[in-house]
């Protein structure tokens, strides 16, 4: 008698498919295929090894020379727009316009989203990371840690499933890192995934439930979190001097 086909394996929340990136002769990712589920996951690995380049494919921002990948069973190939509206993402550009105000910006990205009752997400989120009285404030006046907070709340209005954070605790003040952390804390549920890159190896170990150490394009480890720093360290220099 012919087996029947389990049609009810679980699909994982992102599932990376042989993504590679190459600029000219320059190989920056090479095949890279990964299964994500919901949680934190931290990017690790040294300069050049690929880590922004991948978070920059997975936001749209960039193509890749080959591979692709699924948000939620949708493919990357066919229904990347589907896929663009599930992703927040904060890099190192913030993605703002200097000369509006914090109240102007948001509620552009509002629009652009289409964001149901944009007002009150605003507020919410303002209060959130503590930035209501900043609200009728150019961008361009903010400090680094007023910018990464606005930031963040640009990424979180349409409230992704998916949450990019490229070096994100970069220059930041000791409130701004605290109410990241919060932030990355709260994080978790069934339906939400979190992908940091950082090199910032305690911080990571402690904070992430799965760690990726990228090298020369590749995933050279793939680990469980959290874990002790030290820990961490041993693994990360183990396969990041591999050849």
């Amino acid at each position: 008698m012919q087996k029947k086909k389990n049609n009810n394996k679980k699909m994982a929340f992102l599932e990376l498919h042989k993504i590679s990136k190459s600029y000219s002769a320059h190989r920056v990712l090479r095949k890279v295929s990964v299964q994500l589920d919901a949680g934190v996951v931290a990017l690790l690995g040294p300069n050049g090894a690929g880590k922004s380049t991948l978070l920059n494919i997975l936001s749209t921002q960039q193509q890749a020379s080959s591979g692709h990948y699924s948000l939620h069973e949708k493919s990357s190939q066919k229904e990347l727009s589907d896929i663009r509206a599930q992703i927040g993402m904060v890099g190192h550009r913030s993605f703002l316009y200097a000369d509006l105000s914090l109240e102007e910006n948001l509620h552009l990205y509002g629009n652009l989203y289409n964001i149901p009752d944009k007002s009150q997400r605003i507020i919410e989120l303002a209060e959130q990371f503590e930035l209501t009285k900043r609200l009728p404030h150019h961008v361009g006046q903010f400090s680094r840690g007023l910018l990464q907070r606005a930031s963040l709340i640009r990424a979180l209005l349409p409230n992704p499933s998916l949450l990019l954070l490229d070096e994100p605790f970069t220059g930041l003040d000791w409130p701004s890192t605290q109410m990241l952390l919060q932030l990355i804390q709260d994080w978790r549920s069934p339906d939400r995934l979190l992908i940091l890159t950082t090199h910032d190896l305690a911080r990571a170990a402690t904070s992430a439930d799965r760690l990726l150490i990228l090298n020369r394009g590749r995933v050279a480890a793939d680990i469980t979190g959290p874990l002790e720093p030290q820990e961490l360290q041993q693994q990360y220099t183990e396969a990041t001097q591999r050849p």
